[in-house]
């Protein structure tokens, strides 16, 4: 069967004539966890329900907010609940939550989590957002796309269906341990390039970019006929409490993100451009083909030694030799990764951001 064809600006297949079109943190609105309970809260309307959405389990914790799911009742609609308690947040937690809405509130665009409706009380703050079924990226590369909301094992993302056989076709199957299937590595990133696009045409800096904040969901029938290939998700870049208006001649200063997906640059405690970014998707791209993160440490001091230490020298473990002395069935294969893969990984995990890869070489 064909390989997919990938979204129209991955940049592993650009045209050259292609247009180009414009801790403390809260959990993703992801359906990834096992907590369980009801809801309640002394100004809800309803102990089940704010507003006209019902609220169900439980489905996310953070230090100061839960993730419910829920359904907006009218229309029978799936929504993530966020409830985020006011006596837990600082003046600057606030101010990054009033930030995350306002930007959300601005943008639109099918490979971003949408906030569908905000609801205020004297206690909480309720967002009320896409529900994701399909957890997060760094579940589906943990469990290889075995979860129990798609289809096809290892691949497919079609809701389940008590027609599926368990004889039914995976299309695109992982590896059985290290990174993902390359066709489904590039669709992700297709997806990924066009959020970061959309993004950059608004002046908006995520900051936070890393497997745990980019959600999946079965594709649907619209998507399908849109040209979404089939069996692979649909991904969603979520969480933008580190995010910012950033304009592309400005600079910003705050040590904020994840670690191991955090650009060097901010990590040296410099100033900083929309740039950064672009090495989190780097450190993204490698842990999809690969199964892990490009660079591991206990903390951010020895993260950045660890980064300074390989001058930009990436590796990738199917450069390393098999070790053929091993009966066959202990030798660990790696996952083959393509040379134009492993191009654009060393272009985008430039330890300098004027050596890395350009906005409109990635675009």
């Amino acid at each position: 069967m064909p390989a997919p064809r990938p979204p129209t600006h991955d940049p592993l297949h650009r045209s050259p004539t292609s247009s180009r079109h414009p801790s403390s943190r809260t959990p993703s609105t992801t359906h990834q966890r096992d907590h369980r309970g009801r809801h309640a809260h002394p100004d809800d309307d309803d102990g089940d329900r704010i507003g006209p959405y019902a609220i169900a389990e439980e489905i996310g914790r953070g230090s100061f907010a839960t993730v419910y799911r829920g359904e907006r009742q009218d229309t029978r609609g799936a929504v993530a609940i966020k409830s985020v308690i006011r006596s837990k947040l600082t003046t600057k937690l606030l101010e990054n939550l009033e930030s995350e809405i306002s930007i959300l509130k601005r943008i639109t665009h099918r490979n971003i989590v949408e906030l569908k409706d905000c609801l205020k009380t004297d206690t909480h703050i309720y967002l009320i957002m896409d529900f994701c079924s399909a957890g997060d990226l760094s579940l589906y590369i943990r469990k290889r796309g075995d979860l129990p909301s798609l289809t096809a094992s290892n691949a497919g993302l079609l809701p389940d269906s008590p027609a599926r056989k368990p004889s039914d076709k995976v299309l695109y199957p992982h590896p059985k341990e290290g990174g993902l299937n390359e066709t489904i590595v590039r669709c992700f990133l297709g997806q990924l390039v066009d959020a970061l696009r959309f993004l950059r045409s608004q002046n908006v800096i995520h900051r936070d970019i890393k497997p745990q904040n980019l959600l999946l969901q079965p594709a649907s029938a619209a998507d399908l006929v849109a040209g979404h290939p089939p069996g692979i998700p649909v991904l969603k870049v979520a969480d933008f409490g580190f995010a910012r208006w950033l304009p592309s001649s400005s600079m910003a200063e705050t040590l904020c993100g994840s670690p191991l997906y955090m650009a060097p640059e901010i990590l040296r405690y410099e100033k900083y451009d929309a740039k950064a970014d672009l090495w989190s998707v780097g450190a993204v791209l490698f842990e999809m083909s690969v199964g892990k993160p490009p660079f591991r440490a206990q903390n951010h001091v020895d993260l950045l030694r660890r980064i300074e230490r390989g001058e930009d020298r990436i590796k990738f473990p199917d450069e390393k030799r098999i070790d053929e002395t091993l009966p066959p069935h202990e030798q660990k294969v790696p996952t083959k990764v393509s040379s134009d893969v492993k191009a654009i990984i060393r272009r985008l995990l430039k330890r300098h951001p004027n050596e890395r890869m350009s906005f409109d070489d990635f675009f």
